[in-house]
């Protein structure tokens, strides 16, 4: 029996005294769980099987192909202290490694009785991997109690100021609902049992959120009591003006999405119904000037274009677009059903040669101008000769806007710099789910209805039903959805998902097409 294993990287907790390694294990053995014993002997099982294409490329032999990764979080160890690692195989013998935790160098273990060992401690035996003797819901209070792992997603308002052709405000029996406002005290109300546990606050998912009177006020309530949350929030950036700017540069709103369907004015306008082109680009240029002006580098601009037949064309320039304004990423997304709004010829599924044609275009320029870029899969195809007509995009009109525009630029007292990005998935601990949104968000819907994502279409509990947005998150319906997340095939509430579906992707594109 021989194991090679290496430490790729370690890391302390930022809010607590946590020690996390990972890194890859070979065995010539298949593997059953591991589990980890610190020097003090606390048992913490060791989550594996993640993939690492990068292993399995140099090591094409190995049983377990890519599913080598592994990754463990400890409590109160330090890179100096003695670590073993128990392995459990198929046919329930168990070898012990002990760890050189700081090298960082490929550790070969052979045939040497010393990594054999059996019996085990029986402490080792009664411990199943991943902490299983206790219940998902206890090993979930533990992974929360030991920092902020949440995403809250909440609008302050029910309202948009736009009729974008795609959206769910283009249908009249949503835009007919009553008008519901978050004031200040009902967000404090909101947040306060549940934001010690929060990482990130979005303050939109489904409307306008600078319509909403509370907005720049949540923004300095949320910076003063929470210096913890990472703040973001999409906009149409129809009202994102100097003021609005001042407040996010000084609360330290770390990312501001802005949609942008189109570089052309008639594009933008012929979709974003109600929009003006020059009032946005305008708001856009002013952001980009006033950051460079007060020397700060936050909030990220992140530019998001919704992919439809009649605008992919301008995709390319868009990228030119975004870069000029300073993006820092991009988000192109296909057009999701929603309420009735369905896009039939504009849905570029039903022109998958023209959609992987110009995603092959919008690749090639976000890679000359090195913008980080978020980008849904090929499509499946047939006409590998496929060509398209060349429409030209025409950048007087937003050459024009970017060189007449004066910066408005307010007083800027003591900016914030944002909180610091998290990366506390629990995908860490469990590498085989479904998918993790249940475990990591919550999503309150029109302040009477909470969701563990947007795309959930079974799970929606209602408010008054519990007293807080913590008890929803450990309530029944929470809990039981949580656990359907180790199938194969999720939740019945989780079939139309567009992350599932490839209509969205929150990975960001490493391909990059070959000119």
């Amino acid at each position: 029996m021989s194991v090679q294993l290496c430490i790729d990287e370690d890391s302390s907790g930022i809010a607590d005294n946590s020690y996390s390694i990972r890194g890859w294990l070979l065995a010539d053995y298949p593997i059953e769980s591991i589990v980890a014993q610190t020097e003090s002997g606390d048992l913490v099982g060791v989550a594996y099987g993640h993939k690492r294409p990068d292993v399995y490329k140099a090591h094409p032999q190995s049983l377990v192909g890519e599913s080598c990764g592994f990754f463990v979080q400890l409590t109160d160890v330090q890179p100096d202290q003695k670590l073993i690692f128990w392995i459990n195989d198929k046919e329930d013998v168990w070898h012990r490694i002990d760890l050189a935790v700081a090298s960082r160098e490929p550790q070969t273990l052979g045939r040497e009785p010393a990594i054999f060992e059996n019996p085990v401690p029986y402490q080792i035996t009664e411990f199943n991997q991943l902490g299983e003797r206790d219940s998902i819901e206890d090993n979930v209070k533990s992974w929360l109690e030991r920092a902020p792992r949440l995403r809250l997603r909440i609008d302050l308002i029910n309202r948009c100021n736009l009729r974008c052709v795609m959206c769910h405000y283009n249908n009249p029996a949503y835009t007919s609902k009553p008008r519901k406002i978050v004031t200040l005290e009902d967000f404090i109300a909101f947040f306060e049992p549940v934001g010690n546990y929060v990482h990130e606050a979005l303050l939109s998912c489904a409307d306008e959120p600078l319509l909403a009177p509370s907005f720049i006020d949540v923004l300095y309530y949320l910076a003063e009591n929470f210096p913890h949350v990472t703040m973001s929030f999409c906009t149409n950036a129809m009202l994102f003006d100097a003021k609005v700017q001042k407040a996010v540069i000084e609360t330290g709103v770390s990312r501001v999405m802005a949609s942008f369907d189109g570089v052309v004015p008639e594009t933008f306008e012929s979709i974003r119904k109600g929009a003006k082109y020059k009032r946005v680009l305008g708001n856009l240029v002013n952001f980009s000037r006033l950051k460079k002006a007060a020397n700060v580098g936050w909030p990220e601009l992140q530019m998001n274009f919704v992919m439809i037949r009649s605008n992919i064309h301008e995709g390319p320039a868009f990228v030119e677009a975004a870069g000029r304004l300073g993006a820092g990423s991009m988000d192109f997304h296909h057009a999701v059903p929603t309420c009735g709004i369905d896009m039939g010829e504009e849905k570029l599924e039903n022109h998958p040669d023209l959609f992987n044609h110009y995603r092959r275009e919008i690749l090639q320029a976000a890679y000359r101008l090195n913008i980080k870029s978020f980008m849904p899969d090929e499509l499946p195809g047939d006409n590998s000769e496929f060509t398209a007509e060349e429409i030209p995009v025409d950048f007087g009109p937003f050459d024009q806007v970017f060189e007449e525009h004066k910066l408005d630029m307010p007083e800027l007292n003591n900016p914030k710099s944002p909180a610091g990005e998290h990366s506390y998935g629990i995908g860490e601990n469990y590498p085989d789910l479904f998918c993790e949104l249940p475990f990591t968000e919550l999503y309150v819907v029109d302040q009477e209805i909470v969701r563990p994502c947007p795309y959930q279409q079974r799970v929606a509990v209602p408010l008054a039903n519990y007293p807080d947005l913590m008890s929803i998150y450990f309530g029944k319906e929470f809990s039981e959805l949580r656990e359907a997340m180790f199938t194969e095939e999720g939740d019945p509430g989780c079939e139309n998902c567009p992350l599932k579906k490839g209509q969205l992707t929150v990975v960001p594109t490493e391909e990059l097409a070959t000119p």
